[in-house]
């Protein structure tokens, strides 16, 4: 490849990752956190789902062929538009049926045949092959790394609150540990020898961690 093919290659690769790394992040989860909003059903979580791929069926070939008269450029620009609309309604969504417009928005914008129209533009009979093959691995490389990238995302999310909880329970830990008598004893070492009148115990005492 030249350098004008590799570059335009790689381009392409990469924007067609990102915006599958994004999809294969959520698609694993997407029914979980579904079943959970309001007006949540069978039906609504499987058409949540299936929406973005009926949307990209019905929409290739003509968008395809809007891409041959105005343009590879703009009709890829409007799609990732469309999906980067989508992807923010279906964030913001507080109920299931925001989420399936979402998914809509997103699975209009089916740029993925002008995308490899574009590769095919920009590369040579002898080297229309290799560029295809390095998009389609950019697929399966954001396959791959899409659960990667969740899991660290998630993990990182929780660290704050599991450091803060380790460190109140080891704080309560310690606090437990000391016998009520040895406590007891050492104020009386502090305060001097002489012994204090005892008190009636009139409350019981309580358990560690109970509430009053």
């Amino acid at each position: 490849m030249t350098a004008l093919e590799r570059r335009s290659v790689s381009s392409l690769a990469l924007l067609y990752s990102f915006r599958m790394l994004g999809l294969f992040m959520v698609l694993p989860l997407l029914a979980l956190y579904a079943a959970d909003m309001p007006g949540a059903t069978p039906t609504l979580i499987g058409l949540a789902l299936g929406i973005y791929g009926l949307g990209q069926a019905l929409l290739q070939i003509p968008l395809g062929w809007l891409s041959d008269q105005v343009g590879r450029k703009p009709v890829i620009v409007a799609g990732l538009l469309l999906f980067a609309l989508g992807s923010a309604v279906a964030a913001q969504a507080d109920s299931l049926w925001g989420v399936v417009v979402g998914r809509a928005l997103q699975g209009a914008g089916a740029i993925a045949a002008t995308i490899m129209a574009l590769v095919a533009d920009l590369t040579t009979v002898e080297q229309r092959t290799k560029a295809m093959a390095v998009v389609g691995m950019s697929i399966g490389l954001s396959f791959a790394v899409a659960p990667d990238v969740r899991a660290s995302n998630a993990a990182a999310r929780a660290s704050p609150k599991s450091s803060s909880t380790g460190r109140s329970t080891s704080s309560s830990i310690r606090t437990c540990g000391i016998p009520r008598s040895s406590a007891a004893s050492r104020t009386r070492s502090r305060q001097g020898s002489s012994p204090r009148p005892s008190r009636p115990i009139t409350t019981p005492p309580r358990a560690c961690g109970s509430r009053a």
